[in-house]
């Protein structure tokens, strides 16, 4: 199974052509209004515009799709703490809440490249005057993140195959023998995540990075019609969904 969450998929369509830095503002606002959101006409609202959004990317819903059924025990693990405590229409509110905010960030990580994320980032905390050395070392942790989740999730289905293959009861007899058999597999995971680390560790040393040192970018983010048309249209939208 090949993982998709967190990863760029590379297009042409406007949504991709827009500045990183419009695109996180614009999903930063429309999860706002996630949040505010009170009634099921909210929902509706929002989930036209995220339909619209996702017709405008032109990936295919199945992949959006799949980056749900990727976390799903996620979802559902927080679907049924809400059930239990709060009963059915909380739980039915918390789900759809948490899909259409998941679903707006997969937009977002879809058509961005992770380095553009994390410069975009930077320039974000830039304007509220935040120092050169921290705005470069959180940029450069996102992008880290957002690249290594990926690659880990990956790494976990491949050695959950490999143990099975050698018999190791991952997926059937008892619970407490399957979280034991667990072992086979958190063991390797980690000795891959510190063998990755290091070679990340290593990578940047040989590009000489240092946290505080003035760099260049290969690519210059335009602001155009296009990115202030998509920040007034996410305003707008979340006005009109909390106001009426």
């Amino acid at each position: 199974m090949r993982l998709v969450v967190g990863r760029f998929i590379p297009g042409n369509s406007i949504i991709h052509r827009s500045s990183p830095v419009s695109k996180i503002l614009s999903v930063l606002i429309l999860t706002i209004g996630v949040i505010l959101s009170s009634n099921y006409r909210d929902y509706l609202l929002l989930s036209i515009i995220l339909i619209v959004i996702l017709l405008l990317s032109k990936i295919k819903i199945s992949l959006y799709l799949k980056g749900l059924k990727n976390i799903m025990f996620l979802i559902a693990f927080a679907v049924i703490i809400q059930l239990i405590y709060s009963g059915i229409m909380p739980a039915v509110e918390s789900t759809v809440r948490i899909v259409l905010i998941l679903l707006f960030a997969e937009i977002l990580t879809f058509t961005t490249r992770p380095i553009d994320l994390a410069h975009s980032l930077e320039d974000i905390l830039k304007i509220f005057g935040t120092p050169l050395k921290t705005r470069q070392e959180l940029s450069m942790i996102m992008m880290i993140a957002i690249r290594f989740a990926p690659v880990m999730l990956e790494e976990v289905d491949r050695i959950t195959k490999s143990q099975m293959a050698r018999g190791a009861k991952i997926d059937s007899g008892k619970l407490w023998d399957r979280m034991k058999s667990l072992i086979s597999i958190t063991v390797p995971l980690m000795a891959s995540a510190v063998r990755k680390s290091e070679e990340i560790a290593l990578a940047m040393e040989v590009r000489r990075f240092k946290p505080g040192n003035p760099r260049s970018r290969y690519r210059v983010y335009s602001w155009g019609i296009k990115e202030w048309t998509l920040i007034i249209s996410a305003a707008l939208s979340v006005a009109i969904v909390t106001t009426f």
